[in-house]
């Protein structure tokens, strides 16, 4: 019988430290989806930016102006002149 008794008792003790094991991952289980929550601070986690769409005018004007600048290392067009194009498109879409 002695035998059983000390096995019991290993058993037990084997347990005991598998149930504060089992403790410790719980705590750190509650620690991680607190961060995850939505009440957690600013620092903690940054706030996603929504994903920015340009509009087809705004590529378009983007696309004509690298043309012109295109333009301009190949000798296509005189300086001067690209700045009054540019000052005419800016007053043109201040609106």
């Amino acid at each position: 019988m002695l035998g059983f008794n000390q096995i019991i008792r290993t058993l037990r003790i084997e347990r005991a430290a598998a149930q504060a094991a089992i403790d410790k991952l719980d705590r750190a289980i509650v620690a991680l989806a607190e961060l995850g929550s939505k009440g957690t601070s600013r620092t903690l986690r940054r706030p996603r930016r929504p994903a920015r769409h340009m509009s087809v005018a705004a590529r378009r004007r983007i696309a004509a102006a690298q043309r012109a600048r295109w333009g301009l290392g190949r000798g296509r067009r005189r300086r001067a002149s690209w700045r009054k194009r540019r000052q005419a498109d800016a007053r043109r879409f201040r609106r």
